[in-house]
């Protein structure tokens, strides 16, 4: 995973670093790169670039939260996961829909005043415009999605204080 300073979220580039956020690219059936807010909540992460185009939304396999560490995407793994979901466009103009097949979302920071990460993200879907419907595959279409994330003060933003870290 090589992910340029062009997303300095996470990785410490700059003054970046302390403004919550994401930045994503996306590649293959929708292109395009996505920046936005973050939410945060005991079960998932949701990153939504609002009007400029997508939903993001990573959900806790177990529901218990995020900590530091490695989360494959997708019930296959053996290990702690997540379910991913991206959403192309915006609600009066959908693109399409995808869902995980691959990836990791990793957790760097996991504190009461930060969650911060990277992901790298493999999903398959379909596109509005019915082409998947028209081939009768669903799973017609694929994209790649990767990024860094920073959610500040997450255990206030968080429904439930119980939601690990907080």
């Amino acid at each position: 995973l090589a992910l340029p300073c062009l997303l300095p979220l996470a990785a410490g580039c700059g003054a970046a670093a302390d403004r919550p956020g994401f930045e994503a690219e996306v590649r293959g059936a929708v292109e395009t790169t996505m920046r936005g807010t973050t939410a945060f909540t005991p079960s998932a992460l949701t990153l939504s670039a609002g009007d400029s185009g997508g939903t993001l939304v990573f959900a806790a396999s177990d529901g218990a939260g995020l900590a530091s560490g490695s989360y494959d995407v997708g019930p296959e793994s053996n290990t702690p996961f997540v379910n991913a979901l991206f959403i192309a466009g915006i609600p009066s103009r959908p693109l399409g829909v995808f869902r995980g097949s691959a990836g990791a979302l990793t957790v760097t920071t996991a504190t009461d005043e930060r969650i911060a990460g990277l992901f790298e993200l493999e999903a398959v879907g379909v596109l509005s415009d019915g082409s998947a419907i028209r081939t009768r595959n669903m799973d017609s279409v694929a994209v790649r999605v990767l990024g860094s994330f920073l959610v500040l003060d997450p255990c206030s933003a968080a429904i439930s204080q119980a939601a690990a870290p907080c």
